[in-house]
């Protein structure tokens, strides 16, 4: 049964969303293939919080970009990308990653994307 935060401990990733992605790249001619990957962070303040996270996601490896913010919204965006194999245990130790880092810089995670 989900939780609220829309988790499942019967998932592959604990995400529901994130299921449904790992299920597409299950299907592509090469599953297991490295790939480039972004996730994308979303804070309030460039000086107290994005780069803050942003220079977390670099110490661990993570290519950043920040992103200023666009017409009609203040929030200054990062971009954390990588080259890996995108698994359940990569999912899951990204997003454990991403969403600690919203949680201590106060900022919302919105998720990952790649090229199939």
């Amino acid at each position: 049964m989900p939780t609220p935060s829309g988790t499942s401990p019967d998932s592959p990733t604990g995400d529901a969303d994130d299921d449904r992605l790992l299920e597409v790249l299950a299907r592509t001619d090469e599953p297991l293939r490295p790939r480039r990957w972004q996730h994308f962070l979303y804070f309030a303040s460039l000086e107290s919080s994005a780069r803050q996270a942003a220079a977390s996601l670099a110490d661990a490896g993570w290519e950043v970009e920040i992103l200023a913010p666009i017409p009609d919204s203040p929030e200054w965006g990062i971009c954390a990308e990588q080259d890996a194999v995108i698994t359940a245990d990569a999912i899951r130790d990204a997003r454990a990653v991403m969403t600690e880092l919203v949680r201590r810089y106060g900022g919302e995670y919105d998720g990952w994307e790649t090229i199939i």
